[in-house]
């Protein structure tokens, strides 16, 4: 699945899904729930940026999104379909600085994915360490040179 660019995604028409895309979260805004006669629902808006291209995302019907994320890159990953659909990231006419503009809408189906260096633990020394084999012999039965 290719990762679109967020230039890329402003320039998609409206309704059109967007199968992954990736930006550094910028700005959290406040999220707002409540219920209604279709029961509960929330919005959360946030701004991803990326390579100077800003993008305001819509964020509905989803948990409140971690404030120790700002800064980071933040993947968004559509579900795919069994027929190739993709949902959960669609392209949108909304607003953004008091002016008309593309938004990306992000619904349920979504995964939101903060990346982070792979930090790998030091695992300590091995039982295999203590006996100071080369290893190229650890496979070999003992020999008995004296026979």
């Amino acid at each position: 699945m290719r990762t679109i660019p967020l230039a890329e995604v402003l320039q998609m028409g409206d309704g059109e899904p967007v199968p992954r895309t990736r930006g550094i979260l910028k700005a959290i805004f406040i999220r707002f729930d409540d219920r209604n006669e279709n029961g509960p629902w929330s919005i959360q808006n946030v701004i991803l940026s990326d390579d100077g291209a800003e993008v305001k995302c819509v964020i509905k019907d989803r948990p409140a999104i971690n404030p120790e994320w700002q800064g980071k890159t933040l993947f968004l990953i559509s579900r795919e379909e069994s027929d190739g659909k993709s949902l959960g990231l669609t392209v949108a006419q909304g607003s953004y600085a008091n002016r008309a503009a593309k938004v990306l809408l992000v619904t349920p189906e979504a995964t939101i994915m903060p990346s982070a260096p792979i930090e790998y633990p030091d695992p300590g020394p091995t039982p295999e360490d203590d006996r100071n084999w080369p290893t190229s012999n650890r496979n070999r039965k003992p020999t008995n040179k004296n026979k």
